[in-house]
């Protein structure tokens, strides 16, 4: 037996005998956290995450494997029971690292040690969780007492509770770790209950949980022993070495540096002191997104404020780099965010691709940034995103056969300059057909303001599609997009079709009129002087899974205004909440109840009242799918885009100087608060917010 075995043989055996070094273990002050963990919303995410993403028990020589150890290097390794791990695991835990760290001969400070923090919220979670582990392990340059951040932990540990009985948890802060750690691609943690410990690796292929250990038997403390050294010397593998963690000495707080490298793997630029702002998913294809607006890195003397990187599958259809590219082939392209640089994959130093499980790395730097559509502030700035939004969309399926599939809150974004398209936009990729027609709700508003002016930016192509391409022929892309604001048509979700009615586009006011016959003249003769209906004499049923097409992309803008709307509440306002009712009609997607998007009139913040007459307008014109539509202009792309936009033009026009128009929202937005009386949720009321259509009062022949 080695001195390394006989120390930890005898640590473990006799710990009274130990050092204070070889067993103390840190516990943080009341004073810098708190321990209540929010149980509702957690509970449900880590439902979520397990119930899509099974974890996967493995025998020892696989999780050997997993970690790139031959178990045979640790075979003289042999302890003795006399620790419970589910009482004295951080004594354990001390011990094993203390040794650990010897044997790879570094100094006290570089030790890794496993602190309890039940008692303390670790804070700077990109999806700013609220929940934690019980213990983490951290540099022993942590000190005791301070607050604690998600980027310098670098493995979790759940211990048994009645809450945590079936290791969910400690896979889900697993997972946690893997968004907060962008320079990893496998993260570590532990489930440790009275029968042993449960060793977790997760990677975006998926997690992988070691048998139940018991460290009486000498392999499994052999495997144990291994995992811990694992965060001492983790494995290329398990590492994107083109990230590097740094704490920054004026703020404390954590940056990223990235290494942006060419495709023979040599260095491209520096992009120092990155945040990370955002993280999308955890296993599967999953992104994380950086930004530094201060002091971005330049290439070519272009800014680079915001990087993003991607875990893709191999048998993707189209990737956003080549998306963006064809977008602004010609020129750029307005509303769109602009690519400086790509990396398919990203590569090590030494040219190998950095994957996480089977997934490859892409990495793409953009040139503009954006705030969030939920914090636009008011109800014009707001309705003149949403219109842009539509605009932009409907010019993108026009001009470069290019939809988005996933307009949502994280991807439409509103910078805080607007940016001015000096060049006319083409009306093909390659620059050979004449102009597009297209305006924005900023010059609509004021003349002297240009026509390709907006602050809206549109990004995330990851679920984009190129129509008509050799990668699109023959071939239906999945129903991506976010759930919450994805159409109904590609949700699963039955329309009524039977005896089916198309309303022409709402008449023009005068002041919007004349923009259109100013800068608009070719739509302006495409939608006017149409039907005023069109009527199909079969029934027809939507069974929801339609192929995407522009329309659901303009519904997809529809949810994302209604969300907006009914979270919204006043600066002057009390508190106000979301009903049960709204709550439900906006959130059910269950493909039998086809009535998701009724709302009864108390769905918005009363000082926004006004708003309801324009959604409501909205919703029927989304009542019945224009799929079955056989007459122009019905059954035009770009029709559903029209109705959309020609309503919420001339609201914005008649209510402009209103003061509800430019009336702020309040710094937090309304939330759902559950009932404890029991609401009827299919209460259908005539008033409010509908997704209904009104019938004409007039006979109409067949």
């Amino acid at each position: 037996m080695s001195p390394l075995s006989s120390n930890l043989s005898s640590s473990l055996s006799s710990p009274s005998q130990s050092s204070a070094e070889d067993t103390c273990y840190y516990t943080f002050s009341e004073s810098s956290g708190s321990t209540e963990h929010t149980e509702g919303n957690f509970s449900k995410e880590v439902t979520n995450w397990i119930a899509a993403e099974d974890a996967r028990r493995t025998g020892l020589e696989e999780f050997w494997a997993a970690l790139h150890y031959d178990s045979a290097l640790f075979s003289q390794l042999a302890f003795s029971e006399t620790l419970n791990p589910s009482v004295d695991f951080g004594k354990i835990a001390s011990i094993l690292s203390n040794s650990t760290r010897q044997e790879c001969g570094l100094a006290a400070e570089q030790e890794i040690l496993f602190f309890d923090v039940k008692s303390t919220k670790l804070r700077g979670h990109p999806r700013d969780t609220s929940a934690d582990p019980d213990f983490i392990a951290c540099n022993a340059s942590i000190s005791a007492g301070t607050e604690v951040q998600w980027a310098e932990v670098s493995a979790v540990v759940e211990i048994y509770s009645d809450r945590a009985r079936d290791g969910h948890h400690a896979i889900a802060y697993t997972l946690q770790l893997l968004q907060a750690r962008p320079d990893l691609t496998c993260a570590q943690g532990m489930h440790v209950g009275d029968d042993g410990i449960t060793l977790i690796l997760a990677s975006s292929d998926g997690v992988i949980l070691s048998p139940v250990l018991n460290i009486a038997a000498s392999p499994h403390a052999q495997l144990l022993y291994a995992f811990i050294k694992r965060l001492y010397d983790p494995h290329l593998m398990m590492l994107d070495p083109t990230i590097q963690r740094r704490r920054d000495a004026s703020t404390g707080q954590y940056t990223f540096d990235i290494t942006l490298t060419s495709p023979d793997g040599r260095s491209v630029v520096k992009c120092l002191g990155y945040s990370i702002i955002a993280a999308h998913r955890t296993i599967g294809e999953r992104s994380q997104v950086f930004c530094n607006t201060d002091s971005p890195a330049l290439i070519d003397g272009v800014p680079v404020p915001v990087i993003k990187d991607h875990y893709r599958e191999r048998d993707n259809h189209f990737e956003e780099t080549q998306i963006l590219r064809h977008i602004h082939a010609s020129s750029p392209f307005p509303g769109v965010v602009e690519v400086v640089y790509s990396a398919d994959p990203v590569v090590r130093p030494d040219k190998t691709p950095v994957y996480s499980g089977a997934l490859r790395k892409i990495r793409l730097g953009f040139r503009q940034f954006g705030n969030r559509f939920m914090s636009l502030k008011t109800p014009l700035e707001v309705l003149t995103a949403v219109y842009d939004l539509l605009e932009v969309t409907r010019a993108l399926h026009a001009t470069r056969k290019v939809l988005h599939r996933d307009i949502s809150d994280s991807n439409v974004l509103c910078m805080s300059e607007p940016e001015i398209y000096q060049t006319p936009l083409s009306g093909s990729a390659d620059a050979t057909s004449p102009p597009y027609e297209m305006c924005f709700m900023r010059h609509i508003l004021d003349e002297n303001v240009h026509p390709l002016s907006t602050n809206m930016l549109l990004i995330d192509f990851d679920q984009g599609e190129i129509l008509g391409s050799k990668e699109d022929h023959d071939v239906t892309p999945r129903n991506g997009g976010t759930r919450r604001f994805r159409a109904r048509g590609v949700s699963g979700v039955h329309l009524p079709g039977h005896n089916v009615i198309y309303a022409a586009p709402d008449s023009l006011v005068s002041f919007a009129q004349k923009v259109y016959e100013r800068l608009l003249p070719l739509r302006l003769a495409r939608f006017d002087n149409s039907p005023e209906y069109h009527r199909l004499p079969d029934e027809h049923w939507s069974e929801g899974n339609s192929r995407p097409s522009l329309r659901h992309d303009a519904e997809s803008a529809f949810w994302l205004l209604l969300w907006w709307a009914v979270e919204a509440r006043a600066s002057t306002s009390p508190v106000t909440y979301i009903s049960a009712y709204s709550w439900h009609m906006l959130t059910n997607t269950h493909s039998n109840e086809h009535v998701r998007g009724l709302l009864r009139d108390d769905a918005l913040d009363p000082a926004y009242k006004a708003l309801e007459r324009l959604l409501t307008k909205l919703g029927r014109h989304l009542f019945i799918d224009a799929e079955w539509a056989t007459e122009a202009p019905f059954n035009n792309p770009d029709y559903v885009h029209e109705l959309l936009q020609r309503s919420i033009l001339n609201f914005v026009i008649q209510n402009k100087d209103k003061p509800f128009m430019h009336l702020p929202t309040a710094p937090q937005p309304r939330v759902y608060r559950p009932q404890s009386t029991d609401i009827s949720l299919f209460e259908l009321k005539r008033s409010g917010i509908t997704l209904t259509y009104d019938r004409p009062t007039k006979r109409l022949k067949a």
